[in-house]
């Protein structure tokens, strides 16, 4: 469980060690599509799904400059509920989110979180299977409430 936090400013550093997309927090699994031999014989993760796993982000208040608030990828068992998120200073030309699920998230559940001025979709939902988005308050998306 992620719960019970406060972070501010988050997005305002790039990591000049890895190109991931910024956000305040991330739930990610893997997806391994071949699998790497290295010296001496030891091998990497075999080919296959690595999903996060029954997983919940809850009573979070989140102030972010740059990103999104909850991103989540290749999981299961998500629920992301009862969060504040302030978009305060994102750029519109950026595809910030709010609450982004994507690549095989199932099954979900997005319920009462507050959301304000993300850059595109206040909750954008890709390639995912959802047992249910309730009870959520988006207010002045840069596109839609939900995509």
């Amino acid at each position: 469980m992620v719960a019970n936090n406060l972070i501010t400013n988050s997005g305002i550093i790039d990591d000049r060690y890895a190109s991931y997309e910024k956000a305040a927090i991330t739930v990610m699994g893997s997806k391994v599509v071949s699998s790497a031999t290295y010296s001496g014989g030891s091998g990497g993760l075999p080919v296959g799904e690595y999903p996060c796993d029954t997983v919940t982000v809850k009573n979070n208040l989140l102030d972010l400059k740059e990103g999104s608030g909850v991103r989540v990828e290749h999981s299961k068992t998500i629920s992301v509920d009862s969060n504040v998120i302030y978009c305060t200073k994102t750029s519109a030309t950026a595809n910030y989110y709010g609450v982004v699920f994507r690549d095989g998230v199932n099954p979900a559940n997005i319920t009462k979180n507050y959301i304000s001025n993300p850059a595109v979709n206040g909750i954008h939902i890709d390639s995912c299977t959802l047992n249910y988005i309730s009870g959520n308050e988006i207010i002045s998306a840069g596109k839609y409430g939900m995509g």
